[in-house]
Order: structure tokens, then C-alpha cells, then sequence
């Protein structure tokens, strides 16, 4: 047996219905759960390892061991310790549990849930290691300074609480929450500079301390990175990594798109898949002006030549877009301003559009900017929605 036979086997579904630990409720709950662990499996089918009846035996005794156990801790749902149990993927050094795969690396994990950190926010959010939070403005800058206790932000000195003994403990994971409507800009420690746009998160540490300088970005941020050869610097997305030494990169890593895009401006990046049987091409590395682009459904990187100021124009206030869709111009026109968009024709959605936007001015001007750029398309713009139709 396989390990997605396993999955298969009517025998888990109904002997957990038996112990009396799944209801309607909690499967609605399970199965999204099941089908990412399935494509997690499916992913690395080069090192599936098929299962004896006497190992699958054990992974029983150790479900039912781990269920008696949740009942002792009500903090811990029944039916996670029961998947935890059960939904296994193969690996160089055996087989492990799905729950172990995501607490591998937990900063990957707060990735997958990031949108709950999106609520109706004047601006963004910076959540500090130690617990503490800053209300940023909507367009804000801040720069890390060496000295740990003290930020600046948009000029001023803040000064900001640090971890016990800090020289001695690994760095505090902070993060950068930046709501749809806001967009900000952050040096790090090593002199890095990111630009986030809105509706993005950046989780990076309070100084590098490793032999990588690791961060981790939801949504869409521009990097210019300091060069240093013996510390390459890694973007962690859900899905892909890209390393770098020191460059000027784009990386768009959407959670409702199935494609996560780099684009290079200047210097190399190497792209790379976090599980190494994920794409069947290996690594691949960009060249200036290049654009790489991982397809989750096929589980590839795909590189094309592309127009670097169409994907990096954005931190200067500008949206550019050639040959581009009409829907998905609307969409990242909704990100900036923080607001809703709805299309009332199908065929507006295969409609393609080109030109330039000044995000600078209010949003009623972008919009009569971009219905000369189209002009069989008419909107309306009530209750922060934008609303697409034709003439």
C-alpha cells in the first residue's frame, strides 16, 4: 500500500467516525486540510515509500495514543491530532508527519494564514519579536539601526523593547503587515531595502545571525539586497525560494494566484523549489530582465524576457502595463486603494489593455484615466467598490 492508498482507504474515514471524533462540522474543516497534504504527497512521488500492514498497524496505535491524548488537552482538537497522526509524506530520513512538515519551518506556516492579518487598518502593522506593535502611517519607511533598541520611522527615532540577552539567542522574527491600501518600505540590518505593496507581509529577523539571511514574504515586495558573498539572501514563499547574493529582484507571491513570479532587474537569483522532488527541472537561475514564473498546478518554473519596468514600476507610484488584462489591472488597482472590485460582463475578462496610472492621484482619477486607456468599458465607483461594465 501506498501512502496515498492510505489516504484513500475508506478505513480512515470511517473508523475515525466510529471513535466518534468527526462531525459535519469538522469535516468541512478536514478535507481542504487533506487535499493540501495530498498534493503535498503528490509532490514528492519520487520518494513515496510504499507502507507494510504492520507499519500502517503502528500508525493506528499511534493515532489512537495521540487521540487519548487530546482528551486530557482540550486545547488541541480531536481531529488535528488524529490527521496529525495519519498524514504522512516520504523523506530522505523516513517517513514523518504532515503537522511535523509544516512546523519544519513555522514562518511558512503563518504564510498560509496570513490573510487573517488583513483587516480594516489605517496602515500598516509592525509586530516585533518581543510582542510589542507600531501603528505605521500608509506610506511608510523604517530603517532597522544597529542599535537593536531603537528604530526609525518615516525620520523619527523610535525606540523599541529587545530580547533578554539578545547578543547570545537567535534573533527575534518580526513582521511587516502592510493592508490594502498602504504600501511601505523597510531597510534591514544588513542594509537591504524592501519595498512592500499593498496587502503584503514580510516576516525577517531582528539581525542575521545565520549563514543565510532568510526572510519570508506573502503578496508582492521589491528587493534591492546588499551584496555580500559569504551570506546569500533567501526570499521564502509558500511554494518556491529564491537566493540571491546581491541584486534587484521583484517577487509577487499572490495567496488567490497559482503562480508565484520573480522578476530580475539586475545581477542573479536562483530559484528553487522547498521540496527537491518539486519540479523536475531542478533549480534555475535568472538572468536580468528574465522572468521566472512557478506554476502550482504544474509544479514548473517557467522563464520568459519581459519589460522590467512593467513589474518593478510600482514602488515609484506607477502602474505600467502592456497587452495586460483588463481584470487583472482592476485587481491591482483595488490592492493600492484598499478597495472591492465586481465585473458585470465575462467578456470584459478577456479584454487586454495598455498604458500607465499615476497612483499618486485619488482614486476617481486613476479610474477616468483608465476608461479613456478602454474605452468601451464604463464603471462606477459607490460604497469603495469598483464596478466594471460595458458601454
Amino acid at each position: 500500500m501506498t501512502l496515498s492508498d492510505f489516504l484513500d482507504d475508506p478505513d480512515f474515514i470511517s473508523q475515525n467516525k466510529q471513535k466518534g471524533i468527526v462531525t459535519s462540522d469538522e469535516e468541512r474543516l478536514l478535507f481542504p486540510d487533506a487535499a493540501m497534504a495530498r498534493q503535498i504527497i503528490e509532490a514528492a512521488h519520487e520518494n513515496e515509500k510504499s507502507l507494510s500492514l504492520s507499519e500502517i498497524q503502528q500508525m493506528w496505535q499511534r493515532l489512537d495514543a495521540e487521540f487519548e491524548q487530546g482528551r486530557t488537552n482540550p486545547k488541541l482538537p480531536y481531529t488535528l491530532l488524529k490527521y496529525a497522526a495519519i498524514i504522512v509524506v516520504a523523506a530522505i530520513t523516513g517517513v514523518f508527519t504532515y503537522s511535523q512538515f509544516l512546523k519544519s519551518d513555522p514562518y511558512l506556516q503563518e504564510l498560509a494564514i496570513v490573510s487573517q492579518d488583513f483587516s480594516e487598518e489605517d496602515g500598516a502593522r509592525l509586530v516585533l519579536g518581543t510582542g510589542e506593535e507600531l501603528l505605521l502611517s500608509k506610506r511608510s519607511e523604517i530603517e532597522c539601526l544597529p542599535v537593536k533598541s531603537a528604530l526609525k520611522v518615516n525620520d523619527q527615532i523610535v525606540t523599541v523593547k529587545t530580547e533578554k540577552n539578545s547578543d547570545h539567542e537567535m534573533p527575534a522574527m518580526n513582521s511587516l503587515l502592510v493592508p490594502f491600501g498602504s504600501t511601505s518600505r523597510i531597510q534591514l540590518t544588513d542594509g537591504s531595502v524592501v519595498w512592500l505593496n499593498s496587502g503584503s507581509k514580510l516576516i525577517y529577523p531582528s539581525h542575521f545571525s545565520d549563514d543565510k539571511r532568510i526572510v519570508y514574504l506573502f503578496g508582492e515586495g521589491f528587493f534591492e539586497v546588499s551584496k555580500d558573498a559569504l551570506h546569500p539572501f533567501v526570499v521564502r514563499t509558500a511554494g518556491m525560494d529564491i537566493e540571491v547574493l546581491g541584486t534587484r529582484f521583484n517577487v509577487s507571491a499572490w495567496g488567490e494566484s497559482k503562480r508565484i513570479e520573480t522578476v530580475l532587474v539586475e545581477g542573479k537569483v536562483k530559484l528553487s523549489g522547498q521540496n527537491k522532488s518539486l519540479f523536475s527541472s531542478g533549480a534555475v537561475v535568472l538572468e536580468p530582465g528574465q522572468k521566472g514564473s512557478y506554476n502550482a498546478t504544474e509544479k514548473k518554473i517557467e522563464c520568459s524576457e519581459v519589460d522590467v519596468e512593467l513589474y518593478a514600476s510600482w514602488i515609484g507610484g506607477w502602474l505600467k502595463f502592456e497587452g495586460e488584462s483588463l481584470v487583472e489591472v482592476i485587481r491591482k488597482i483595488s490592492r493600492f486603494y484598499g478597495v472591492q472590485y465586481s465585473v458585470d460582463n465575462d467578456q470584459l475578462e478577456k479584454q487586454t489593455i495598455t498604458g500607465k496610472l499615476d497612483l499618486h492621484c485619488p482614486l476617481d482619477d486613476v479610474m477616468k484615466v483608465l476608461a479613456d486607456l478602454a474605452p468601451t468599458v464604463d464603471y462606477t465607483l459607490t460604497n469603495e467598490t469598483i464596478r466594471l461594465s460595458e458601454k
